[in-house]
């Protein structure tokens, strides 16, 4: 079987698991990755690759995963993230944009959206809570606004990577990404805006 079809297969074998038997994505990834290793006839390769590729993610993000966790932990068991709504709702008077903006600020100097995000999630929560909105809706703006600067704003790992292959300086990059940067927050405010369907929501966004 050639390469092309046997990823064309493993393709639809996850969306088949994941979407229509609702199977948990890790174990899909997990079996379809078993799966494919067979039908190249490398099963041992296979397991190797599989066991190689969860220890690379879990060396370079387990650790900031966890501690990103307990910092919100913490802020929630001591009350901080209460605070930190009541004033973003006093301060700010469209808490789901200073969601968006909070995101965008937090993962520059933690160059990670990842433990931007589980740090700033039960912020996010206790917003929603106290202004009667959707988690969904605040939890996407915070997203947002976290991906927005961990892949525009220099020296984040990936901009890094790209800037250096491209062989752009990062004067010329910072420039051009402020330039994405606003267009980018421009539209995820539209966006969340479209997002709200009762009218009398509008004054939350």
């Amino acid at each position: 079987m050639t390469p092309l079809l046997i990823f064309l297969l493993a393709l639809v074998l996850i969306l088949v698991m994941t979407a229509k038997f609702r199977v948990n994505p890790f174990l899909s990834l997990i079996s379809v990755s078993i799966f494919v290793a067979l039908l190249a006839a490398k099963p041992l390769d296979g397991l190797e690759s599989i066991l190689t590729g969860m220890g690379r993610v879990i060396y370079q993000l387990g650790i900031i995963i966890v501690c990103g966790g307990i910092i919100g932990r913490v802020l929630d068991e001591i009350g901080g993230t209460s605070v930190i709504a009541d004033d973003i709702i006093r301060i700010s008077k469209r808490p789901i944009l200073a969601l968006n903006v909070l995101g965008f600020l937090v993962a520059i100097p933690v160059m990670c959206c990842i433990l931007a995000y589980v740090i700033l999630i039960p912020i996010a929560r206790e917003v929603a809570s106290k202004q009667k909105i959707p988690i969904g809706m605040a939890a996407t703006s915070l997203s947002l606004g976290t991906l927005a600067s961990y892949e525009l704003i220099y020296p984040a790992p990936g901009v890094y990577s790209s800037a250096t292959e491209l062989g752009i300086v990062g004067t010329e990059l910072v420039l051009i990404g402020l330039l994405i940067i606003k267009f980018k927050l421009w539209k995820n405010h539209v966006q969340l805006s479209e997002m709200i369907i009762p009218n009398s929501s509008l004054q939350y966004v």
